[in-house]
């Protein structure tokens, strides 16, 4: 698994306090911000499908979509996607409607149903992409980047922000002639995106996906890294003359 660490301690809502009235401000304290980035390269793809067809009969609109259904879990197996890494969700049928003349009219019926599925193997991406590129009825809505370990690596960002937060605590208040005492408060910034960039975040943090155009020996897929993000608050309690 390869890393690559970069510290950033941001002073963002870093401060200095030092309470006159201990009764109403409480004890002197010191309060730092630290964020911390771990560049990872993922080792595993998040596909998103859509399964949809429509025609005039509700029956056969239905029996064909489970036949399309049937067909991409089977091409998944043959790709070797195992069975749990696969997930059907948002399984519908209706009325098919469609705006004509300024006016939506029901136009038969239409059945649907998202497909998802995690490809460990990358360079297998091509394959993949060509084989449901062939399927009828088929739409890839999404693909996006992730790691197997991703808990873990946010366990370990964390921990490095923590330890930033003390160290950049400690030299704040040895320049103040202070130290710092035990710790008061810690929170994490949850808008950080929780320590795993959102789909959209993903989508601009890394080389964009070709399924074209390739070299002899070339490939279609460029991985980059995924930026694990972990952004803490820790409060010290300040005391003065570290003298």
């Amino acid at each position: 698994m390869k890393l690559i660490s970069t510290l950033a301690a941001f002073a963002l809502v870093s401060s200095v306090t030092f309470a006159a009235d201990l009764g109403e401000a409480g004890s002197p304290h010191i309060t730092v911000t630290c964020t911390v980035i771990t560049e990872v390269v993922p080792d595993r793809i998040v596909w998103s499908l859509a399964l949809k067809n429509t025609g005039l009969e509700l029956a056969k609109v239905a029996a064909k979509h489970a036949a399309l259904s049937a067909d991409v879990l089977k091409a998944l197996k043959e790709l070797g996607i195992e069975d749990k890494e696969v997930q059907s969700s948002q399984m519908e049928f209706g009325e098919n409607m469609v705006y004509r003349d300024r006016d939506h009219v029901k136009e038969g019926y239409f059945a649907s149903t998202m497909i998802s599925f995690k490809l460990a193997d990358l360079p297998k991406y091509k394959e993949v992409w060509l084989r449901l590129a062939a399927m009828d009825h088929v739409s890839v809505n999404n693909v996006t980047y992730d790691h197997s370990k991703r808990i873990e690596l946010q366990k370990e960002t964390r921990k490095k922000a923590l330890l930033a937060a003390k160290e950049k605590a400690g030299v704040m208040a040895e320049t103040l002639e202070a130290k710092i005492g035990e710790v008061l408060a810690i929170s994490e910034d949850v808008e950080s995106g929780g320590g795993w960039n959102n789909r959209a975040n993903l989508n601009n943090s890394i080389q964009a996906i070709s399924a074209a155009g390739d070299g002899e020996n070339g490939s279609s897929i460029a991985p980059g890294t995924i930026p694990v993000r972990m952004r803490v608050l820790v409060t010290f309690r300040l005391l003065n003359g570290a003298k």
